[in-house]
């Protein structure tokens, strides 16, 4: 259980003192002003293309995975069926399963889109 705790690093303090407040105010005002806006266009391009793919990518997954859960659940409801399971227990299931299922989909759509806000703000000042 020690090994989990010795990489960690000690966390941020909540209040910073106002020599350091200022001096981050200071580097941010000084980015704006120096700002390049081709740069700017660039970064903005690049990066709205890879949302755009990322949106498309997990479009085709949502599909893809929908197409798949509607065959999990027809199989499902066969094999109730087989077996005759009654209806009321049927639709049950059915509904049940189709709602985890849903909700992992959710879960993985969301993941494959969230974007960090580390990547968009740590870009650095062109240099000139």
């Amino acid at each position: 259980m020690w090994p989990l705790f010795l990489g960690t690093e000690t966390p941020a303090p909540l209040m910073l003192p106002d020599s350091v407040q200022k001096a981050h105010f200071a580097e941010t005002v000084h980015k704006i002003a120096n700002l390049d806006f081709e740069t700017v266009l660039q970064n903005l391009l690049s990066e709205s293309v890879w949302i755009l793919l990322k949106i498309l990518l997990t479009l085709a997954i949502y599909f893809v995975c929908r197409w798949i859960l509607q065959r999990i659940v027809r199989l499902l409801d066969l094999a109730l069926e087989h077996r005759r399971v009654h209806i009321s227990l049927r639709t049950f299931m059915r509904k049940h399963v189709r709602v985890i299922f849903t909700l992992l989909l959710v879960l993985i759509g969301h993941s494959n889109l969230a974007v960090t806000s580390r990547r968009l703000s740590t870009s650095s000042p062109p240099s000139r």
